[in-house]
């Protein structure tokens, strides 16, 4: 390989003439068009119940918005299993500026997806000049189906904001290797931090980098292979330290699965058959779906045969890659390095494959096709309408069924039900659809498919956890709570379950063993105002009233506006016999939700209990006409009955006669 002289700054093979500024403008205007065709009807769906909850909707640091203690949280939390500070922050600027507006945090990922087009448009034209074939590619990356998961899901924000990083890097890069600027370097240092920080899938960049100096860049040309190497030193062991962080985050989470579960030979085999089925998914998305499970046996002879191809194919680059055919060599490699973090040989969650993972290596077979589409041309002397046509037939039909996939992410409960039926077997997508039905009130249907989830996986402690909050909301507690302790005794730590155990334990008469599980989570949790609030509504059913009012004030402390916690408080004050205390207590919570009646119930019995006969009656009276109004008849019924037990010939008695005409009516409609 000859070598550049010392001291001097290699020469590279001049770009073919750059095209008029009209095209380049036509070209982004074409590719943001495409992206707000595809993506813009986003903005009316809404979160989703994968990822979106512990990201956004329920992470109490990021719905805090910006703060000097979310930010600290943010490069210190493992939350998820992953370690991006800078994702979480573009979360929590999003709350800050839109609330939970899910609408306005879909155009964000719209936003980014399509600067990631024009940035992908940028860098390949700016390496090669090759106006037309860097615009197919980044009109590909901008409709491909199999990106739909990227951009119309929320949660993945890491992957648009990280590859908006990479793809800046790329251009830094470019201007680098014309300059050898040492500040320009510095800038490509700060930006692939940035991307790091982003997702760590980005640590394969310094490799990419080294792909692109042998085409389109041609550095080894003139350059020192090894000089090229010592360049990348810096970005390599920033890739190497990511890693390492990043590998240690997620075996803290449990995400990374042991070899027991998965061992060695499966993996192999699930990332050979992963490859070969992402060239499939590229070539032609059909079926794609949110989570794709692990097959319960493999074929081998698949697997040989799927290995023997990409051999193949690897052998064949290797061989015709010289030359002007150097796009060959990088678009395969490029495909296969960048997708080894998440090809499985490390399996994280229980995902076989994912679409999300092809956001970024899907960008080599997009080279690969346009270079290599237009050798073809040349040398069969293709007419250039017929390619024109043919690269708009391929960019339109995958501009529909991109749009086709984007709508149905408007709901979990259609994402959910197209995922169960374009895979089989799929317990965690029964689950999640059973979990969207449920809180949508199909709860008969939700039933169905979280016993189907059972059935293919009886030890989920996800599905035995939302299957119990089903039992409960209908009437089950007993079965709800044996549900629960399953889910509890498979994952101590899965977030609710204890909870929900020790309030089925509590419902089914059991506070004793409730309060061990609300304590437990007081005490891990010591802001967490909801658990102190239960704990000391159990404390008080076990009638232990002294450590119940500690509980319930501090609950009261943390939430002085929740009037649940001060009709708790008021409850096991009186129940001590601290009845003046109780009233304050009382008193507020109805004064912050005058519709919690059993404030307002509670507030009136001390009043009467107290001597307060004229207030107390008052108070019982206006709740049971409004009881009665809301067609609450029972409980307006027990209010009444307390009235006269204290005063029989208070007016109340009148609303018996409204109360038993309603009765009536109620009887003589179910006899029709």
């Amino acid at each position: 390989m000859k070598r550049a002289p010392k001291g001097s700054v290699a020469r590279h093979p001049s770009p073919p003439p750059r095209h008029g500024a009209l095209a380049i403008l036509l070209v982004c205007a074409g590719l943001i068009a495409a992206n707000f065709f595809i993506y813009l009807q986003t903005r009316t769906h809404p979160f989703i119940n994968f990822d979106d909850v512990q990201y956004v909707v329920e992470n109490r640091n990021v719905l805090a918005g910006v703060t000097p203690s979310s930010l600290t949280w943010a490069f210190t939390s493992p939350h998820a299993g992953n370690w991006h500070p800078l994702t979480w922050i573009s979360h929590m600027l999003d709350v800050e500026l839109f609330g939970l507006d899910a609408g306005k945090h879909h155009l964000v990922n719209l936003g980014f997806h399509a600067i990631n087009s024009l940035l992908l448009f940028a860098a390949l034209h700016l390496m090669t000049g090759a106006l037309w074939r860097s615009a197919f590619v980044a009109a590909l990356f901008a409709v491909h189906p199999t990106h739909v998961e990227s951009v119309a899901w929320i949660a993945e924000r890491k992957d648009v904001l990280s590859t908006c990083f990479w793809l800046l890097a790329m251009i830094v890069y470019w201007r680098y290797t014309r300059t050898r600027s040492s500040i320009t370097y510095a800038v490509l240092l700060l930006v692939f931090a940035g991307g790091l920080m982003a997702k760590p899938m980005v640590v394969t960049l310094p490799l990419t980098l080294l792909l692109l100096d042998v085409w389109p860049l041609r550095r080894f040309d003139g350059e020192s292979g090894r000089r090229l190497l010592i360049e990348k030193v810096p970005l390599f062991a920033m890739a190497i330290a990511s890693g390492v962080v990043t590998f240690a985050v997620q075996q803290a989470a449990g995400a990374v699965k042991a070899l027991e579960v998965l061992p060695p030979s499966r993996r192999f085999a699930s990332a050979v058959l992963g490859y070969v089925e992402y060239v499939g998914k590229t070539i032609w998305p059909a079926d794609l779906a949110l989570l794709y499970p692990h097959p319960a046996a493999i074929s081998w002879m698949a697997v040989a045969i799927a290995f023997a191809a990409l051999v193949a194919i690897t052998v064949g680059v290797l061989r015709w890659s010289s030359g002007d055919r150097g796009y060959l060599l990088t678009g395969w490699f490029w495909f296969l390095i960048t997708l080894v973090p998440v090809i499985g040989l490390v399996q994280v969650g229980s995902q076989r494959i994912a679409d999300r993972y092809t956001y970024v290596p899907t960008i080599g077979l997009f080279i690969v096709a346009a270079w290599g589409g237009v050798e073809l041309v040349r040398r069969w002397r293709i007419p250039s309408a017929a390619v024109a046509m043919t690269a708009v037939l391929v960019l339109g039909a995958n501009t529909v069924l991109a749009r086709q996939q984007a709508s149905r992410w408007e709901s979990s409960i259609s994402i959910w039900r197209h995922t169960v039926a374009v895979t089989a077997d799929n317990a965690r997508a029964h689950n999640h659809l059973g979990h969207a039905l449920a809180a949508a009130g199909h709860e008969d249907e939700a039933a169905l498919h979280y016993e189907t989830a059972l059935e293919l996986n009886p030890d989920s402690p996800d599905t035995l956890n939302n299957y119990g909050a089903l039992l409960a909301r209908r009437g089950q507690p007993a079965a709800a709570a044996d549900a629960f302790a399953r889910a509890v005794e498979l994952a101590p730590r899965l977030p609710h379950a204890r909870e929900n155990l020790a309030l089925a334990l509590t419902q089914t008469g059991r506070p004793q063993e409730a309060i061990g599980y609300f304590a437990e989570i007081a005490r891990e949790d010591p802001s967490n105002a909801t658990a102190h609030r239960q704990l000391g509504v159990a404390l008080a059913m076990a009638g232990q009233y002294g450590e119940a009012i500690l509980a319930l004030q501090r609950a009261v402390d943390l939430t002085p506006e929740d009037a649940v916690a001060r009709n708790a408080l008021g409850a096991a004050l009186g129940a001590a016999g601290r009845d003046a205390e109780a009233l304050t207590q009382y008193e507020r919570a109805v004064r912050l939700d005058p519709q919690l009646f059993e404030a307002r119930s509670n507030f009136g019995r001390t009043l009467l209990r107290t001597g307060r006969a004229e207030e107390g009656n008052r108070v019982l009276y206006d709740l049971s006409v409004e009881l009665l109004a809301a067609g609450q008849l029972e409980p307006a019924l027990r209010e009444i009955e307390v009235i006269l037990q204290n005063d029989p010939n208070h007016p109340a008695r009148e609303l018996l006669t409204s109360l038993a005409a309603r009765q009536r009516a109620a009887g003589a409609r179910r006899d029709r």
